[in-house]
């Protein structure tokens, strides 16, 4: 039996696939399977997938005839490994040159272990959930503790990228990857970390992750809107299980609350058209009440048409964005945001008179040597940007924690801008 099955699904993608593909074969050994899975591709993706099935004994390809989406796809790999253990890695990433032999050395060293968790790193070439891990060496923890040390930190687990999981344990527990539009690496992971009970942890960097230019075009997408729908009711039937622990359930209550978060910046960015098209697609005002009063208990509950409990939902997160922003609309705003949360703020400003001097991506924190609270990157950058204006300036922090909040405000009134306010907002 191999040890590690890694599984890359594709579609067109011909132009990262071979750096892709290279990171991982040139790791290759005796213990390790690589299975692409072809979603449909159009492009010369099938032309590569050959090419290095007929160069390496230990590629295999699965090709659908058409598209059928990211989650079939790993499905499909997820079927037709056998390996002990699995990993996914999409086929716009690459693996880190020794990823292979740190995920082996750490399954023969911790067999029990369900889950082998380690680094990614993205572009900024910072490893983002170092906060997960509870030192700088590799060890294997209980499952219970290990979630209750994520209820504690700011990186919240969203992505399958750099797990390597027990195949025996996703049988057992019949996980697999649910058909959505978007999101699924959030439900899959939050049931794998719920259900294991020994995690090892390897504080190294095995995964690097490559951000497509364009990679947020979906934000105004009804699609990928409905697909959060999708996420807060299977976190919210698995928070209904009664067979996980307190920590478990604080880490899905906190899961659930950033997917409806996201569900309402997504909602701010479409147009009317589009909030009716979402409002007619959703289903039940009955289903969407669930999804969404259940977080905000203040909507009135006998509203029975979809676009106004929508449009009731909006206005209470434009109402949130508004209230962060200083009185003064001469003042330039400073957003402390990230991908949908950042352009969902950015608008809420637009629309109301404001003008935004910046974005700081939370990719500009990182945490500090005992992993938390976080720290800035390179304030000194932002200083001096509001340092040209003749104007104070206001800063807004999106982040859910209030430690992180105070951790960056602190750094930001330490340093020499002249900041008229620095306000908390969160979705």
């Amino acid at each position: 039996m191999k040890l590690l099955s890694l599984v890359v699904p594709t579609r067109n993608d011909a132009e990262y696939l071979p750096s892709c593909l290279e990171s991982i074969c040139s790791q290759l050994s005796n213990d390790v399977e690589l299975i692409i899975v072809d979603d449909g591709s159009s492009d010369d993706t099938p032309v590569i997938c050959k090419n290095f099935s007929d160069a390496f004994e230990s590629v295999q390809i699965i090709r659908h005839g058409e598209c059928r989406g990211a989650p079939v796809a790993r499905n499909s790999g997820l079927s037709k490994s056998r390996g002990r253990y699995v990993a996914f890695v999409d086929s716009d990433d690459c693996l880190s040159p020794d990823a292979v032999a740190n995920l082996l050395q750490a399954i023969i060293d911790y067999p029990l272990a369900e889950v082998v968790v380690g680094q990614w790193v993205g572009e900024s070439n910072t490893a983002n959930n170092r906060e997960m891990f509870l030192s700088q060496e590799t060890q294997s923890v209980n499952a219970g503790e290990f979630l209750a040390h994520l209820n504690n930190v700011d990186y919240l687990p969203d992505v399958c990228w750099h797990y390597a999981i027990q195949r025996r344990f996703l049988v057992k527990n019949n996980l697999t990857f649910i058909d959505a539009k978007v999101g699924e690496d959030q439900v899959f992971v939050a049931q794998v970390l719920c259900l294991a009970s020994e995690i090892t942890l390897v504080p190294k960097v095995i995964y690097w992750h490559r951000t497509k230019s364009g990679g947020l075009k979906s934000s105004k997408d009804v699609e990928t809107t409905l697909g959060y729908v999708e996420i807060v009711e299977s976190l919210t039937e698995m928070f209904d299980m009664p067979e996980f622990s307190e920590p478990s359930r604080a880490f899905l209550s906190r899961r659930i609350s950033n997917a409806r978060g996201a569900l309402g910046a997504r909602l701010l960015l479409l147009d009317t058209a589009g909030l009716q098209a979402f409002s007619d697609r959703v289903g039940s005002a009955d289903k969407l009440k669930n999804v969404i009063l259940a977080y905000h208990k203040q909507f009135a509950t006998q509203l029975e048409d979809n676009m106004l409990v929508v449009m009731s939902f909006c206005d209470h997160m434009r109402k949130k964005v508004i209230a962060s922003l200083p009185r003064n609309k001469n003042r330039l705003v400073y957003l402390f945001c990230s991908g949908i949360y950042s352009l969902a703020a950015k608008k809420v400003c637009e629309e109301n008179g404001y003008k935004v001097g910046a974005i700081v991506d939370n990719n500009e924190f990182s945490p500090k040597e005992s992993y938390f609270p976080s720290r800035l990157i390179s304030p000194q950058m932002l200083f001096e940007e509001i340092a040209k204006t003749e104007i104070a300036a206001s800063v807004v922090v999106c982040n859910p924690r209030q430690q992180t909040y105070r951790s960056i405000r602190d750094q930001l009134l330490n340093g020499d801008a002249r900041l008229e306010s620095i306000e908390h907002l969160v979705f």
